[in-house]
């Protein structure tokens, strides 16, 4: 279990699939932290492309391919649910609320 909730901290966009699943609320707070950090890294990402005063056409590509990314990931059903969005939803509602809303604010501003 230890190792588990270590898992979170990784800045990567990508799931991790565990050997053996639980319904316990633990072992969904381990895959909703992984997810949030999956999804922040994504974020982050494109809020330094954003506020980056280079004018540089790969910068607005990534920034670009950042946007969808979060669009996609904050999806909580099939298929797009393996990008991390319901596991977000099913860790914790309010979380995943304020994740939704933060990346449609970075989507239309």
């Amino acid at each position: 279990m230890r190792r588990l909730a270590s898992e979170g901290k990784y800045y990567i966009s990508g799931n991790w699939y565990p050997s053996e699943y639980r319904r316990d609320q633990d072992f969904r707070s381990v895959l909703g932290k992984t997810a949030l950090f999956q999804w922040r890294s994504v974020f982050l990402l494109v809020l330094i492309g954003r506020t980056s005063s280079a004018n540089i056409e790969f910068v607005d590509a990534v920034v670009t391919l950042g946007r969808i990314l979060l669009a996609i990931s904050v999806m909580p059903f099939y298929p797009m649910a393996s990008f991390g969005g319901e596991r977000i939803f099913n860790w914790n509602k309010w979380v995943y609320g304020i994740v939704v809303l933060i990346t449609i604010l970075e989507i239309l501003l």
